[in-house]
């Protein structure tokens, strides 16, 4: 069996697209601006911001949904935009908490 691993990284963002639901980004079209932005001296966008919605929506979140999340999550598409830090090997674990309830 493989050991699972996580990498804890250093990430440089950049330019950022802010979001405010999940939607399906491609990056060659997505994160490029349009001509009149580029003559203003806009730079395209290097990763992707999606924002707490105010209802802290989401899957499962019962705030409405519609995409939203409820902590910021940020996407990058470059892994020269990444350098890793730490690589841990996990391994899950069952916690039994009190009132019977199982942690996995």
């Amino acid at each position: 069996m493989l050991q699972p691993l996580m990498l804890l990284c250093d990430v440089e963002l950049g330019n950022r697209l802010e979001q405010r639901a999940a939607r399906d980004i491609e990056p060659a079209v997505h994160l490029q601006r349009g001509l009149l932005p580029r003559l203003f001296g806009q730079r395209p966008f290097d990763s992707v911001q999606v924002v707490p919605s105010p209802s802290g929506g989401g899957a499962g979140g019962g705030g409405g949904g519609g995409g939203g999340v409820r902590v910021p999550e940020f996407v990058v598409y470059r892994t020269d935009q990444a350098v890793v830090r730490y690589v841990l090997a996990v391994r899950k674990v069952h916690a039994h908490l009190s009132g019977g309830a199982e942690l996995v």
